[in-house]
Order: C-alpha cells, then structure tokens, then sequence
C-alpha cells in the first residue's frame, strides 16, 4: 500500500522554520485512515507529518503531496542515490 509525502510550499518556508521547503515528509493519519482532513472548525484543510520534532498537524495548503511507492526517491532530480552492486540509482550508471 502507498504512503503519501508532504514537500512544504516554498512560499511558506518562512512560517515554518523547522522545515526544510525541498524535504519530503512521511503524512501520517489523523485518524485510522484518514490522511487529510477535510475541514477543521474554520475552514481549513488539515494534514499531519512526521517530522524530526515529532507528528505535527499543519494547514494542508502549504504542502504539496505525493504518493510514495514501495523504494525511496532521490530528493532531487539528477541526483544519484548509491546502491549495493556499485551502481546509482536516479543518476548515471558507475561501474565498480
């Protein structure tokens, strides 16, 4: 089953400090099941991450989501990831 990722809008890195704006963060549920939330009392959507800090319940308009499949990314396009057998992941082939 796929997971779902939160990257903090660039244009709100200012009101979260503690996050980096090109990191992607693991969403965890609200609830069983539910990883956003509709609405809260004042209209606005919600979502809650798993960050260095601990699980912290944000608005869910300054992120941006996506699903995480089954392998780690590379957090940057271009940027190789090493893995075992001497080659890269997400970049260019090295041989060993």
């Amino acid at each position: 089953m796929a997971s779902k990722q939160a990257c903090l809008r660039e244009e709100h890195r200012l009101r979260y400090p503690h996050l980096k704006p090109k990191h992607w963060y693991e969403v965890v549920p609200i609830f069983p099941g539910v990883t956003t939330r509709r609405t809260d009392l004042f209209g606005h959507r919600l979502t809650r991450i798993q960050t260095h800090r601990g699980y912290e319940t944000l608005l869910a308009e300054h992120f941006i989501f996506r699903e995480k499949s089954g392998e780690d990314r590379p957090e940057r396009v271009g940027e190789g990831v090493a893995v075992a057998g001497g080659g890269v992941r997400g970049g260019t082939q090295v041989s060993t």
